[in-house]
């Protein structure tokens, strides 16, 4: 009781503290107003819901489950697939009878919606939409239904349109008609729509797609390991919430997709609007209830878990909340049934790719092409004595010079097409300034070589893409930390440590970075964009626009989705001014800007919870645009990481420098495996070459099915007929009548 009250002190004084601080922003509204996108636009209702609407491909029933008097309680909805006659429930129909689950949980599969909230103590609890079915609504909106639910104990409503189009179910949460009583002291924290749709019941047969790394499944019968949940935040979860505390991460969900197979059926989700502010849900059934359930969670209003009380022995975490909810755009999710060859994970990475090209992705990938990717890395900032006194000084790992001599050698030994990364190349080596104009790095050699160096690159028809950095601030970058960095959630600066990639701890010799506060990362974007004239490179690297999302929480409050709109207009700047750009390993966002994706996952995080990795990743760009794994020096196992190329049909990559490497030591690059060129110059021509022939010939050319053949052994198939086997085993193994060798791989065509 004591600690309660205690809490509810310490959650009333850091409100006013978030109160005194947003009063004080009241200048920075004008800004913020800036990026803002319109307000979302609402759907009138046009009466009450008839229980029925369709079209020519789908229809849409409501209908409820009936009590043990046979009385009509809590409703769940039926997509039926006319072509087909799949049908899908939004419930499991015998939720009621459920052996497995007790009241609560059998409340909470017969729900339409689920939502997160907090007390008045900070704590999160998950309300479910059939204790309120009395309080819920449903009223007709053009070719669907809105799903209208006050959570009475809580004091929140929260509405659900759901709509029919010829290709997928439509799902909106409008943002703007979110309730919160006032004298509730409840505040909505997220929404989960149709938390249990397409739930598959654990003696089914099939699996669920989590968008973990390049892919990951969980199948029906992953049970008895222990890890019964999954949790993943889209696009990673944003530093300005949640610091971490070291760079050893698992994957990340670069896309908003998630999918269910059961059976001959299949669905998969794609979170349209809202990505940034989501995470994906998958829970196994086996304990409390009998279903597998997968779902998005939509974050209304983010918060932090901080600690207070410190003077005591006893720590006590208070969740500290967004000081406005999201308002400025409505969440969509799209469900698209599949059906035939379609319903697996291929069948639902061929949708994201449709689903790509019709929401502004074009195709940069050339028929017959297979160049060879190199990244560069220029130079490393650390510190050196002169004449006894302790400077930082730029130390060149590859010179401008070095650039030619390496791109020269690799000509020389048969690599006819190459596109080359040049990361650190600008002022300031690997502490780079945000970019306002083109300015070289001295150390790496003058301006007139730098000038020279891509004119003569682009004369041999090599692309070079310079790394511009718009988010990370170095110190004497030219911004300043505290008045131009972002601020957490506490209001404090966010300060970004430096770690040694050896260790993967912060690195006390190195000055830590802040980001770049989003509204400023538009303007050096456009300024720089504003002072190019003639580009000889075929365009730039924007490592960190693609990688890198986040929130400001200072004066100019700025949250994810409004980030993410400054970013793609940002990109959408650069490529008008030098052209589409290079990305590595990128968030989807950025797919409509890119010429090139580099470094793209291998493979999952590998949580217990996942049965196996899958190329989801592969399987829909391999076609739309190039794309590499990482770099083969970088990994433990080259061999078995250019058959992972060979099976994904991705370039290959290497990442060199060419002297100096001594001074990486005690710098963030001191873990980089194999940078020295000389050592791998004969190897990766020769790998080039070899896999050379494949690549081309399914350059643009998109993935028609992937299978797991045996153990360790997969199999790959072209539209244009051509088929890659690839061995993962030591020992040699028979597939359509052919010899595959062991830690090899046989190429057919039909």
């Amino acid at each position: 009781m004591i600690q309660a009250i205690w809490r509810r002190r310490i959650a009333a004084g850091i409100a006013a503290f978030t109160l005194l601080i947003s009063m004080t922003s009241a200048a920075g509204n004008a800004e913020r107003e800036k990026v803002a996108a319109a307000p979302p636009t609402a759907v009138t209702p046009a009466g009450p819901f008839s229980g029925r609407v369709e079209n020519s491909r789908f229809r849409l029933e409501l209908k409820h489950f009936q009590d043990e008097d046979g009385e009509s309680e809590a409703a769940y909805l039926v997509l039926s697939d006319k072509e087909t006659g799949m049908v899908w429930n939004s419930s499991p129909p015998d939720a009621g009878e459920d052996p497995l689950a007790k009241n609560s949980m059998k409340t909470a599969l017969k729900s339409l919606l689920q939502i997160r909230y907090a007390d008045q103590d900070s704590n999160l609890s998950l309300a479910n939409s059939a204790v309120n079915a009395r309080r819920t609504t449903f009223l007709e909106i053009p070719d669907g239904v809105r799903v209208t639910v006050r959570f009475e104990s809580e004091g929140i409503t929260v509405s659900m349109d759901i709509s029919l189009t010829e290709e997928y179910l439509k799902i909106t949460i409008p943002v703007l008609e979110i309730d919160e009583e006032e004298d509730s002291g409840m505040k909505l924290v997220s929404v989960i729509p149709l938390p249990y749709f397409g739930a598959l019941h654990m003696d089914e047969e099939g699996y669920m797609l989590v968008p973990d790394g390049s892919g990951a499944l969980i199948d029906s019968s992953r049970m008895g390991n222990g890890a019964k949940t999954y949790k993943q935040y889209i696009y990673g979860r944003d530093p300005a919430i949640e610091q971490k505390t070291s760079q050893l991460v698992t994957a990340n969900a670069r896309l908003p997709v998630y999918g269910t197979k059961k059976g001959d059926a299949g669905v998969l989700g794609i979170i349209h609007t809202g990505a940034s502010r989501a995470c994906v849900n998958a829970s196994l059934g086996g304990d409390t209830q009998s279903y597998h359930s997968l779902n998005a969670e939509l974050i209304y209003r983010d918060f932090a878990t901080v600690d207070v009380g410190k003077k005591t022995y006893q720590s006590i975490k208070v969740n500290l909340f967004e000081d406005k909810p999201v308002q400025e755009e409505n969440f969509e999710i799209r469900l698209y049934p599949l059906t035939g060859e379609d319903t697996g994970y291929v069948g639902m990475a061929r949708q994201y790719r449709d689903y790509l090209l019709e929401n502004g992705v074009s195709p940069s990938a050339s028929a017959g092409t297979a160049p060879l990717y190199v990244e560069l890395f220029g130079g490393v900032k650390r510190q050196t004595s002169v004449l006894g006194i302790p400077m930082d000084r730029v130390v060149p790992i590859t010179s401008y010079e070095d650039v030619r001599t390496i791109v020269t050698a690799l000509q020389d030994n048969g690599v006819e097409e190459l596109v080359v990364g040049y990361t650190a190349w600008g002022k300031g080596g690997s502490s780079s300034r945000i970019p306002l104009k083109m300015q070289h790095e001295g150390a790496l050699g003058s301006k007139k070589d730098w000038l020279s160096l891509q004119e003569e690159l682009a004369s041999r028809q090599i692309a070079l893409y310079p790394d511009l950095n718009f988010t990370d601030i170095y110190q004497g970058g030219g911004f300043s930390g505290k008045t131009d960095g972002i601020k957490t959630m506490q209001k404090n600066p966010l300060v970004e440590y430096r770690y040694k990639l050896s260790t993967y701890q912060p690195n006390p010799l190195l000055e830590n970075t802040f980001l770049l506060t989003p509204g400023k990362v538009r303007s050096a974007a456009d300024t720089f964009a504003a002072s190019l004239k003639e580009v000889q490179a075929a365009g730039f690297s924007a490592r960190t626009l693609g990688q890198k999302l986040y929130s400001d929480f200072g004066p100019e409050s700025v949250n994810r989705m409004q980030s993410q709109r400054i970013w793609e207009e940002a990109m959408e700047t650069l490529c008008g001014a030098a052209g589409k750009l290079l990305f590595s390993d990128p968030n989807a966002y950025a797919f409509p800007y890119a010429a090139h994706l580099t470094d793209v996952p291998a493979d999952s995080s590998e949580f217990l919870i996942e049965s196996r990795s899958v190329p989801f990743y592969q399987i829909a760009l391999h076609g739309i645009l190039p794309i590499t794994l990482p770099a083969l020096n970088s990994c433990s196992d080259v061999r078995q990481a250019k058959l992972k190329a060979l099976e994904t049909g991705c370039l290959l990559k290497y990442t060199w420098g060419a002297e100096n490497f001594d001074s990486l030591l005690g710098t963030e690059m001191d873990g980089l495996l194999g940078l020295d060129y000389s050592r791998w110059l004969t190897e990766a021509a020769q790998a080039y070459r070899e896999v050379r022939p494949l690549l081309q010939s399914v350059s643009g050319v998109c993935i028609r099915s992937h299978r797991q053949l045996a153990h360790e052994v997969y199999e790959t198939v072209y539209e244009n007929g051509v088929r890659v086997i690839v061995n993962y085993n030591e020992a040699q193994v028979d597939a359509h009548g052919e010899t595959v060798p062991g830690m090899g791989y046989l190429i057919l065509e039909e």
